[in-house]
């Protein structure tokens, strides 16, 4: 007889990653977002608003523009650069991932976010560890990616998905990504 613990079946944010967790991601599965995680995004959440608020200091794709654009400025809104951003991003082509993967790679990136180094928002961290919960995977295409950072096309997708937009898969059913999201019952992620 094999027994299940409460550690086989989910996935502490504040905890290394294994092979065995991004495996374990493919069905859905519970992931802690645990008070010391939570504390590590405000901080780093708290200390991107006070970089952000110098208005001297150019920040590289939050006030700027990306790559050969970098000497322009970016958009007046923060939503709105983020906007701009994934639009610019959707360049993928080909297949989507396959699922498992895709999940896989979700998790990889929540665990990262969750490291409190990016400034992004709690709600972000949450929403992305709510959705493993679910059966909900983005729809991701494989090819797009090209330079040094080949996981910004992807995702972007991702991105969008969790947005609401684009496409997304439910129960391994390809829908309109708002459709998924709705059955679901996951919430939209706002991005600023």
């Amino acid at each position: 007889m094999v027994t299940t613990t409460a550690s086989d079946t989910s996935v502490d944010l504040g905890s290394p990653l294994t092979v065995a967790h991004l495996l374990r991601a493919s069905a859905p599965v519970f992931v802690h977002v645990e008070p010391v995680v939570a504390d590590r995004v405000a901080r780093g959440r708290e200390y991107l608003r006070t970089v952000l608020a110098d208005d001297e200091r150019p920040v590289y794709g939050a006030k700027t523009g990306f790559g050969a654009l970098v000497g322009f400025a970016g958009r007046a809104s923060e939503a709105d650069q983020c906007d701009n951003t994934l639009a610019h991003l959707g360049a993928g082509q080909g297949p989507d991932l396959p699922l498992d993967i895709a999940r896989a790679a979700l998790l990889v990136r929540t665990w990262s976010l969750a490291q409190g180094l990016s400034g992004v928002s709690a709600h972000v961290v949450d929403g992305l560890a709510a959705m493993f919960g679910t059966t909900f995977v983005p729809a991701i295409p494989r090819y797009g990616s090209v330079g040094a950072s080949g996981d910004l096309i992807p995702l972007a997708y991702a991105a969008q998905a969790l947005r609401g937009r684009g496409h997304a898969y439910l129960d391994g059913v390809r829908l309109p990504a708002a459709e998924a999201l709705a059955s679901a019952g996951l919430e939209a992620l706002r991005l600023d």
